[in-house]
């Protein structure tokens, strides 16, 4: 069995000849600067190497040992930082806010911070989830404090707003744009529970499920997205859709960038395991799951916060099954259609 083994190699500061530029600018988690490399390669180098990894990569790195783990942490506040600085101007107030909202960041721009190679979207909307009554205070900073105004007209032309019909446990969804930020839009979803998580499966494939929070992370479909695939919310198929148009050129300009998109598992796999695997139509999943790639962006011996005690992300998560066609009459009691459900529930009791 092969050993990983972690490298001191000193101080990066004290580095004689270095080159390397470290990321001083102000970042959303305030994680701390990495010092102790953890290769046996010029410094220079980690920075390099860990934006070519993928989250399950980057996980997995980060539990080898301390020095990588914040090399990890680091490289994850930079991502989120450079998807988020375009929308946002004080970084450390959006972060608090996020917390005592417990709202989340989903979506596209949270995909491209978990595969920054195979996501190479130019990000325009960031979407953002919020429990139902935390909501006014969300939308409260988001006017008042960085001057964002509601879009009556609904959002981007190239981005459809999703019918009503099609959005499990949502109240409502607001796009809001800044006057001095042209092109770009914060696509808000007020979620109809205490949890943000329902809406979030909504999204009109899988490949959009994963969120990041104020202190971590979950990717529910990684499996999938790694190789540039995903399934397609069957509630978007309905040819009676009136978004339908606009969610067909969205497909398109997926396939485009070499995605594979398809509304059944099995083009993908030998043989459905049906209720016990974590595609099938009728699969029972939920947030922090066996299957999901879970994590925070914080290093472990430099926490400096904890998830609030009242947050709701630390209280509830969401069970659901994402519907569609069942693959054979193994997958569920009959071979037909199953509806998509979301709901939310304790994580413990």
């Amino acid at each position: 069995m092969s050993r990983i083994t972690c490298y001191n190699l000193g101080t990066w500061r004290n580095q004689p000849g270095s080159t390397g530029a470290s990321f001083t600018s102000p970042t959303m988690y305030g994680c701390p600067e990495p010092q102790d490399p953890f290769l046996p390669v010029v410094y220079d180098l980690h920075a390099s190497i860990l934006q070519l990894l993928d989250v399950d990569s980057l996980v997995r790195l980060k539990q080898t040992c301390h020095a990588a783990d914040v090399f990890v942490v680091h490289e994850l506040d930079k991502r989120v930082t450079q998807r988020v600085t375009p929308f946002i101007t004080d970084l450390e107030a959006f972060h608090h806010v996020m917390g005592t909202t417990s709202a989340i960041i989903s979506g596209a721009a949270a995909t491209a911070i978990f595969y920054p190679n195979a996501f190479p979207f130019n990000i325009t909307v960031l979407t953002i989830f919020t429990p139902r009554d935390t909501y006014p205070a969300f939308i409260k900073h988001l006017t008042t404090h960085e001057g964002y105004i509601l879009d009556a007209q609904g959002g981007p032309p190239s981005s459809f707003l999703e019918p009503a019909n099609n959005i499990v446990g949502t109240v409502s969804v607001a796009y809001y744009f800044h006057p001095n930020r042209p092109g770009l839009f914060v696509q808000i979803y007020r979620s109809a529970y205490p949890s943000p998580f329902p809406p979030v499966l909504s999204q009109w494939c899988t490949a959009l499920h994963g969120y990041i929070s104020h202190t971590g992370f979950c990717v529910p479909y990684h499996a999938l997205t790694v190789e540039r695939r995903a399934l397609l919310h069957p509630a978007y198929l309905d040819e009676e859709t009136s978004e339908m148009e606009r969610f067909i050129e969205d497909v398109r300009r997926w396939e485009k960038a070499k995605w594979d998109l398809d509304s059944n598992p099995c083009v993908w796999i030998d043989e459905c395991t049906g209720p016990y695997s974590c595609l099938c139509a009728s699969a029972s999943r939920y947030f922090g799951d066996r299957y999901c790639v879970i994590g925070t962006i914080l290093p472990i011996r430099d926490r400096l916060f904890q998830p609030l005690p009242d947050s709701r992300l630390s209280i509830y998560t969401s069970y659901w099954q994402r519907g569609g066609k069942a693959c054979c009459s193994q997958c569920y009691k009959y071979y037909g259609v199953i509806e998509p459900r979301a709901r939310y529930l304790l994580r413990s009791v």
